[in-house]
């Protein structure tokens, strides 16, 4: 084999063959939708106790996964969720003031996954790995606009686990619940830091190619 062949593409091919022999495609695709929800205290306003300045929101995410062996997986996955500011809105007009918040926040994760099975009617997953916490939001309060650039684009830890439901042969329903820890998520300009915990729980449709 020349040296110039690279060697990861030869690796997922030699797997897929592998898991071709099951008899299903190693390769496969999940489009989700879900909730995002900010966990602990990172989410609440520094300078207005028990505020929540970034709250839940809608999600959409992204999964690709191919197997590796019959009870390993490699998954690339992406998300993004818009998450509501009204609370803080609220505080500030009862106040007095008028603000308009929005805040968006990107994540994504490079895992590996263990595989489970019992019988042929389901299939369990856990993965750990690496994750990318993407967050931007601004506001704006007498017709001048605020970037947040306490949010951080930091790396974090990722963990999730899925639950799979076959349709059919190429089709299933996934539920998936999720985390990542972000060491230092958000920092304010005088250096106080606060770690950032997420959660996403989705449903979603897995297709898996013929």
């Amino acid at each position: 084999m020349p040296r110039s062949l690279p060697r990861l593409p030869v690796f997922l091919l030699v797997c897929s063959a592998v898991c071709a022999q099951a008899g299903e495609s190693p390769l496969s695709t999940c489009f989700e939708a879900g909730a995002f929800l900010p966990v602990g205290t990172w989410a609440d306003h520094r300078y207005a106790p028990d505020v929540r300045q970034i709250g839940e929101g809608p999600l959409f995410g992204l999964d690709l996964e191919v197997r590796l062996a019959p009870w390993v997986a490699l998954a690339a996955r992406g998300d993004v969720a818009f998450n509501r500011t009204r609370q803080w809105e609220k505080y500030a007009a009862a106040r007095g003031d008028v603000v308009d918040a929005s805040v968006t926040t990107f994540q994504t994760a490079l895992m590996l996954r263990g595989i489970f099975w019992s019988g042929h009617r389901y299939r369990a997953k856990v993965g750990l790995g690496c994750g990318f916490f993407l967050p931007s939001g601004e506001e704006t309060f007498q017709g001048n606009a605020y970037r947040y650039d306490f949010l951080k684009k930091r790396l974090g830890l990722a963990v999730d686990a899925e639950f799979d439901h076959p349709l059919g042969q190429r089709l299933s329903l996934a539920f998936r619940g999720g985390t990542m820890f972000v060491p230092g998520g958000i920092e304010y300009a005088d250096g106080f830091e606060r770690d950032v915990t997420t959660v996403a729980l989705t449903l979603g449709l897995r297709f898996r190619p013929g």
